[in-house]
Formats: C-alpha cells, structure tokens, sequence
C-alpha cells in the first residue's frame, strides 16, 4: 500500500531538509519496506515535492484537514467497541492503528509528521521550515 505523508523539518536549504528527512526514514522501521520523495504524490503541496512551509503551509493544513485524523480516531474507536466487538484480529488491527495516532507515533496511518518535534504538529512560526511529500509503501 502506498501512503502520502508530508514531513516537516526546520532547515537552512532545501538540501538540508531533504538530508533530514532521509535519514530520518533510513531508520530501521516495521511501517514501510521503502520510500520515495513525491512518487505518487508528486506535486502535493506544489510544482516541488520539497518546499518552505510558508509558501504551502494552506495545501499542507488543507490535506490534513481532508484526511481528518481526529475523524479516523472516532471511528476506530467506535469500531472496537461496536463493529469488531468479536473479531479479535480486526478489533487488535483497530487497536493498533488506534494506538499510533494517538501517540503522533509515524506510521503509515499518518497524514503529516514533524520528523523534529516527533508529533503531527504544525509549528507556529514556519520560518525556516520545510514541508517534504514522502510516499513510502508498507
């Protein structure tokens, strides 16, 4: 399965913050077998997958806010207790997902993540901040 996240990082260059996501998602991990900058996505958040955040900072807010994470929190809540209630398998998957955002742990349930702070937050002040379209496939 393939997933668009976009990454944010506090950078000097365009160069820097891609450097960082990358080493960020060369970490060891169980939630994608591979990634790609744009791939599927390309052009997300504009003509570049890599970009200051204060120039997409609308597109970016705009495709967090069609995912709706807080939506997909609900009905997964709603699932383990009423719709899984006796799929042990579906109501752990539920769990597990469930789990992972509400931590903000990166995960390919995520729609944006802040590879600095390590949470879903968009900062403030985006000076100097960069937002990266990653597509990783798990």
């Amino acid at each position: 399965m393939h997933k668009g996240i976009i990454c944010l990082t506090n950078a000097e260059s365009v160069e820097e913050a891609q450097e960082k996501v990358e080493l960020f998602l060369e970490k060891p991990s169980d939630k994608f077998d591979w990634y790609q900058i744009g791939g599927r996505w390309n052009s997300l958040i504009g003509e570049n997958n890599i970009m200051p955040l204060k120039e997409c900072l609308n597109k970016v807010k705009e495709y967090v806010e069609q995912k709706g994470v807080e939506e997909r929190i609900k009905q997964l809540e709603m699932n383990t207790t009423v719709a899984y209630s006796e799929n042990k398998y579906m109501k752990g998957t539920c769990y597990k997902v469930l789990g992972n955002l509400l931590c903000e742990n990166f995960c390919d349930d995520c729609d944006l993540f802040n590879i600095d702070d390590e949470d879903y937050s968009i900062p403030e002040n985006t000076e100097g901040w960069y937002a990266i379209v990653v597509d990783i496939h798990s």
